[in-house]
């Protein structure tokens, strides 16, 4: 987000000087008040009725947080293909909600062929860096009282896991793929999407960069998992057998295959990835927090605490209870249709602290 300049209006007295001159005149009517001892203790330490950090969650529900590489940079296009851009010959339908139907013919898959350079960039960690890195142990979502989602499954990996509806797909082995698919030369980025009779797709495959520059095929290495038993990982892979006398770990073939699917299935697109790190993030946060939420694409207004304001879906309210279940079930649900209002959205909760109540009720807030 770029920080705008706000040009002074000559015509109008600064705020500041205004507020100079009223912190003055309370002082001139108040000098008992000069002499008052300033409290000893930090606010958030102190033992006695502490006072507790409001936060306020905003969340970026953007049409680009359905896709599923990151930079913007990296994808081919600039247009709308970008939009469906896809690493499974079934992951056809797209999570931008504007488009949230099957569309076959609008696919943009990527191959899985040794010399192809757009694939080798799209499908490795080094370019594109939402995308599978084997040295991190992925995760499925966190749940409001710490425990997480069920492991995902290589041979039955939902599509969306929040919506049963959209399906399940297979990781594991050879798919016989008849569509559109898209591919490049060895040492050319320049894309060309055709359609093709019978092309062997792997799904869990994933390429490893091994220096030399992004310009050609020959500085990647393919790696399909189905190929390998065992897999030399490092420290963070701790779901995996550890080596005696290093930090390093032994990963099985169906070890890989799980934390390929729990890539797939929690962490594919920058709103799930999202989705994966707030919840853990939250997830560990104690009670003593009061928390607000809202999303950037909320441009209605509603009444939240006797405020009318945009952007916020739920008030601050201590973070336990039922309040703490609703803000989890409404960050997995986040959809991906808006632009990107940052600065308003910024805008609205300031506006929002600004004007709230001063004591807040207890229970979850009336909304309207």
């Amino acid at each position: 987000m770029t920080a705008g300049t706000r040009k002074m209006n000559p015509s109008k007295p600064p705020r500041l000087r205004i507020g100079g001159l009223v912190l003055v005149g309370l002082l001139q009517a108040a000098p008992a008040a000069q002499a008052a001892t300033p409290a000893q203790l930090p606010l958030l330490g102190r033992v006695a009725n502490p006072a507790a950090p409001n936060i306020v969650y905003t969340i970026d529900d953007s049409g680009s947080m359905a896709w599923r590489y990151m930079p913007d940079s990296v994808s081919p296009w600039t247009g709308n293909d970008r939009w469906w851009i896809s690493f499974h010959p079934h992951d056809i339908r797209s999570t931008h909600e504007s488009f949230d139907d099957d569309k076959p013919d609008s696919l943009k898959l990527f191959s899985t062929r040794t010399k192809d350079l757009a694939s080798a960039r799209l499908r490795s960690s080094s370019y594109n860096t939402i995308y599978y890195n084997p040295e991190v142990r992925y995760q499925p979502w966190f749940r409001s009282d710490g425990t997480q989602w069920p492991q995902a499954s290589s041979t039955a990996a939902k599509l969306n896991p929040n919506r049963d509806t959209w399906g399940t797909v297979n990781l594991e082995g050879t798919i016989k793929y008849t569509g559109p698919l898209c591919t490049s030369g060895e040492n050319s980025g320049s894309v060309t999407c055709s359609k093709v009779t019978n092309e062997d797709v792997v799904p869990a495959t994933y390429y490893q960069y091994n220096g030399g520059g992004f310009n050609s095929a020959a500085n990647f290495t393919r790696i399909h998992i189905k190929d390998h038993e065992s897999f030399s990982r490092g420290g963070a892979r701790t779901d995996c057998t550890p080596v005696a006398g290093t930090s390093n770990h032994t990963c099985t073939k169906a070890q890989e295959f799980r934390n390929f699917a729990n890539w797939f299935v929690y962490n594919r697109t920058r709103m799930y990835l999202a989705i994966a790190a707030s919840s853990q993030a939250f997830s560990a946060q104690s009670t003593s927090l009061r928390v607000g939420y809202g999303r950037i694409g909320k441009t209605t207004s509603s009444t939240i605490d006797n405020v009318g304001a945009k952007t916020l879906e739920r008030g601050v309210r201590i973070f336990s209870g039922a309040d703490r279940t609703a803000f989890f079930d409404w960050l997995y649900a986040a959809p991906t249709s808006a632009s990107t209002h940052l600065r308003r959205a910024l805008g609205d909760v300031g506006e929002y602290y600004s004007t709230i109540p001063r004591t807040l009720p207890a229970a979850s807030p009336t909304t309207s």
